[in-house]
């Protein structure tokens, strides 16, 4: 994939650049990212955007990592393996095309990647050149997504020695670690000059495993505050609607909620699609780009979900919305994140997790006290960004 630079707009760039000649301290450096950047994931593909822009607004220049090792390539690829067990001509390869090429132009237009690299030895071989290396968000130390082992890239373990490694908003993606998971963070961690976590419970894995400091910050789509470059051409759906973003595992619960809101409500539904099944959801199935997604965000009348970046992205849009956790043992664990997020903005009641908290889907409509939010989330915002600006210019 060639590399492509965006330059951040030009009000942004001014802006930083008579920022940069006002402070005399001020340094560009040579910053690569190192995060989840070709899964077709929204919320991955989001966060990866927002980091970089963030960055690039400060006038640093910004390259994202593109790495996809043999251990990541069904998250990268999933028809690969959808299509070894179903055939070639099974629907859902379909849906993952699209999906793919969807997410394919989106990065070749929004991110400047490095050359691609396939394997960790590659990586150490011929590293990509740069004064700090920032690793996160997203779940990229959760070893469930490479088979069970965590992968070194993530910690940032290679490239020059002198070269920064900083870790920004990383993810376990789970409340704690078995022992032989802490054996393998003291080999990594320790070489970090800079520790941060998405969840606070990550931290305390941190302190946990070795004693050292790590500081609880926010994802970094809360880092930039407008999105709408990425989708204001976007046509919008003319009539009010109900946004359902159904991540796997949970279609009872959402299911039941959905025949609640029925009765209360004539709003249609609108899901944001994964599964080929589209006549499962009782309304209007969208399978879409990162652009889309957006959109849809934007316009909608209220928000059910079970996604960490669907429920961060309401709260930027300032949507209500109600939110599920996993109840199946397998996924419980994810629940930390939406979990961590909604209790540091006071807004644990609009997090749902079995039938009997069904009482609480009435507000799925209802509007929120924005002010006491954002003010919580502009504390939690600054703190992060001042985090990382100390961990750059230390």
């Amino acid at each position: 994939m060639s590399s492509l630079h965006i330059e951040p707009s030009r009000l942004s760039r001014a802006e930083c650049m008579r920022s940069a000649c006002a402070d005399p301290n001020f340094l560009s450096m040579k910053i690569v990212t190192v995060t989840f950047s070709r899964t077709i994931s929204h919320g991955a593909f989001l966060q990866c955007y927002a980091l970089q822009k963030y960055l690039s607004d400060l006038g640093h220049e910004v390259e994202v990592l593109d790495y996809v090792p043999k251990s990541f390539r069904r998250h990268a690829y999933p028809w690969r393996s959808f299509k070894r067990y179903f055939g070639i001509f099974h629907p859902q390869n379909y849906v993952y095309l699209y999906k793919r090429r969807a997410f394919s132009l989106a990065m070749r237009k929004h991110l400047n990647m490095t050359q691609l690299y396939t394997s960790l030895e590659e990586l150490r071989a011929a590293p990509p050149q740069a004064d700090a290396y920032v690793c996160g968000s997203d779940q990229i130390w959760n070893p469930s997504f490479f088979r069970n082992e965590f992968d070194p890239a993530f910690f940032c373990d290679f490239g020059k020695q002198e070269t920064k490694r900083i870790a920004y908003a990383a993810s376990f993606g789970r409340y704690d670690l078995e022992p032989r998971y802490i054996e393998q963070l003291k080999q990594f961690l320790p070489k970090m000059d800079s520790l941060s976590t998405r969840e606070s419970s990550g931290c305390n894995i941190v302190r946990d495993a070795c004693g050292l400091d790590c500081e609880h910050v926010m994802d970094p789509t809360f880092l930039i505050d407008d999105y709408s470059e990425l989708y204001s051409s976007v046509p919008r759906i003319p009539q009010p609607y109900i946004l359902v973003m159904p991540m796997p595992g949970q279609y009872d619960l959402i299911s039941e909620c959905l025949k609640r809101i029925r009765k209360k409500t004539s709003l249609p539904f609108v899901f944001i699609g994964r599964d080929w099944k589209y006549w499962i959801y009782p309304g209007k199935t969208v399978f879409c780009s990162p652009s889309n997604w957006l959109n849809l965000f934007a316009n909608a009348s209220g928000v059910i979900t079970n996604s960490f970046h669907g429920t961060a992205f309401c709260l930027h849009l300032k949507k209500p919305f109600i939110t599920f956790g996993y109840t199946d043992k397998t996924r419980a664990t994810r629940n930390v994140r939406m979990e961590n997020l909604l209790k540091h903005l006071d807004l644990s009641d609009r997090y749902i997790t079995s039938n009997e908290e069904m009482d609480k889907i009435d507000q799925v409509l209802e509007p929120l006290d924005w002010r006491h939010v954002d003010e919580l989330k502009e504390a939690l915002t600054q703190k992060s960004k001042a985090y990382l600006h100390s961990a750059l210019e230390a």
